[in-house]
C-alpha cells in the first residue's frame, strides 16, 4: 500500500516526464518550421538567380533576418565550448600554482657556498 508521499512522488515524476515530452514536441515543431522556412528561401533564391540582380536584392532585403537564427543556433554551443576550454585551462593554471606542480622535470639547485666569515 502506497503512502501519500509515495503517491505524490509518483505523480511528480509523471508530471516531469510529461513536461519533457511536451518540450521535445514543441522544439521539434519549431525546428521543422525553421527548416521549412530556410528551404523555401533557398528555393526562392535559386529560382531568382535567373531573373537578375533586382529580384535577388529584393529577396535579400526581405529575408536577411532569417540568418540570425542559424548563426545564434551555431554560435551558442561554440561559445559555450570555447568558454569551457578557457575555464579548464585556467583551472589547470591555478592548480599548478597552488601545488607548485611544475610540468617539467624537477631540477635540484646546488647548495649555497658556506659563509667563511663565521666561525
Amino acid at each position: 500500500m502506497a503512502t501519500v508521499a509515495h503517491r505524490r512522488l509518483a505523480e511528480r515524476e509523471r508530471e516531469i516526464k510529461d513536461n519533457r515530452e511536451a518540450q521535445r514536441a514543441v522544439w521539434g515543431f519549431v525546428w521543422t518550421l525553421f527548416a521549412f522556412k530556410i528551404l523555401t528561401v533557398g528555393v526562392i533564391w535559386y529560382s531568382a538567380t535567373s531573373t537578375g540582380t533586382h529580384s535577388l536584392a529584393m529577396i535579400a532585403a526581405t529575408t536577411w533576418y532569417w540568418l540570425f537564427i542559424p548563426i545564434a543556433a551555431i554560435a551558442g554551443p561554440l561559445m559555450f565550448r570555447w568558454r569551457l576550454l578557457r575555464m579548464r585551462r585556467r583551472r589547470e593554471q591555478l592548480r599548478r600554482a597552488e601545488w607548485m606542480d611544475l610540468p617539467g622535470p624537477i631540477v635540484k639547485l646546488p647548495d649555497a657556498a658556506p659563509d667563511k666569515t663565521r666561525h
